[in-house]
């Protein structure tokens, strides 16, 4: 007699094997994928608790309007310096992403999950959008009851789009997409992938490829690159690295994970 498990197993690889396309493969299947997590190539590690109440989103209040901006503009920030240019919003017009930036941490080498399906995380340990370094993001693919999550269409992106991430000084700094590919699990680069650069780059992460049920894991991952080409309403020096030996180094190391 077949158990549950046994069930969900053989529906998801039959999916595999009949997809006709990655589309409806998620929507078909979406429920037998609710395991589908996506934030790094290593192990997820736990949601930590927010050590503090986040500040009021100036954006999304209204507070962002051009006398706002111009002050950012003008150097006077909004904020404190601790959360001078954290950024809140990630807006990727040629797939239509316009989504709120979670903070989160690398907790023993692991990218913390992103904590729902419609929202980016940041990490903190990475650099600040805008200044020189790597500052990465990661989103899901899909999740719980979602076929289509927050990064569903990142594949899609292609050198030249856009991609504006939003501050809390009321700042917005512009990427340039150099690239999309998608890398296997067990050969990524990660000191090509999330170390940090000479560069004022952004690098975005999720799930992709081949749906492996045997450990409810996708094998693949999807990294698009983006280059800084300009500042919206703020102009901020380049940060300069933490030392050396920071430069090029990996933030995490692969496993066979998801």
């Amino acid at each position: 007699m077949k158990t549950h498990d046994d069930a969900v197993t053989q529906f998801a690889t039959t999916m595999l094997l009949n997809r006709r396309s990655r589309r409806n493969l998620l929507r078909a299947g979406a429920a037998a994928l609710t395991a589908a997590a996506v934030g790094s190539f290593d192990a997820i590690a736990a949601p930590l608790e927010p050590a503090t109440t986040p500040e009021p989103d100036p954006w999304e209040s209204g507070a962002c309007d051009d006398a706002a901006q111009a002050a950012a503009a003008a150097g006077t920030p909004t904020v404190g310096d601790d959360d001078f240019l954290r950024p809140t919003h990630i807006l990727i017009p040629g797939i239509n992403v316009d989504a709120n930036v979670e903070v989160l941490e690398i907790v023993d080498g692991a990218l913390q999950d992103p904590s729902n399906g419609n929202d980016v995380a940041w990490y903190k340990e990475t650099s600040h959008p805008g200044k020189k370094g790597n500052a990465v993001f990661a989103g899901h693919l899909n999740w719980y009851d979602m076929p289509e999550g927050v990064f569903f269409a990142i594949d899609q992106l292609k050198e030249g789009d856009e991609i504006f991430v939003r501050d809390q000084t009321c700042g917005q700094f512009r990427y340039v997409v150099e690239y999309a590919e998608l890398v296997q699990v067990k050969d990524a680069d990660m000191k090509k992938i999330t170390g940090q650069s000479d560069d004022a780059i952004l690098t975005l992460i999720t799930c992709g490829g081949t749906w492996d049920p045997s450990i409810s894991e996708y094998i693949q991952r999807t990294v698009v690159r983006a280059l800084l080409d300009g500042t919206v309403a703020t102009d901020q020096p380049q940060e300069q690295p933490q030392g050396d030996d920071d430069i090029g180094q990996p933030i995490i190391e692969p496993k066979n994970g998801g």
